[in-house]
């Protein structure tokens, strides 16, 4: 039961997701279809960025993090070393 507890606990204010690239994931409330999943050099999670509506230079907000599986452990760096497709180096301003 207490497992049970944690996941509950866990999961309160998440939202599953899916992405292009056919994974899932665990993220904010409120994440919409357009939202980016990404991963920071020395992050320790993978966030979710939402483009601005209103924006003159290109600008991201930070949604908050997420559980995606399969790219917690440093996979995300080693496909865009091997040069998979669906994951590329981006340049943001978060605002």
């Amino acid at each position: 039961m207490e497992y049970v507890n944690n996941v509950i606990n866990a999961c309160q204010g998440r939202q599953f997701f899916s992405t292009q690239g056919g994974r899932i994931g665990l993220g904010p409330s409120g994440i919409r279809k357009r939202d980016r999943v990404c991963v920071f050099y020395g992050a320790r999670t993978p966030y979710i960025l939402r483009r601005k509506e209103v924006s003159e230079h290109g600008e991201w907000e930070l949604v908050g993090d997420a559980y995606v599986h399969g790219i917690m452990q440093g996979e995300a760096l080693k496909l865009y070393e091997d040069g998979k497709s669906g994951v590329e180096e981006m340049i943001f301003t978060i605002v």
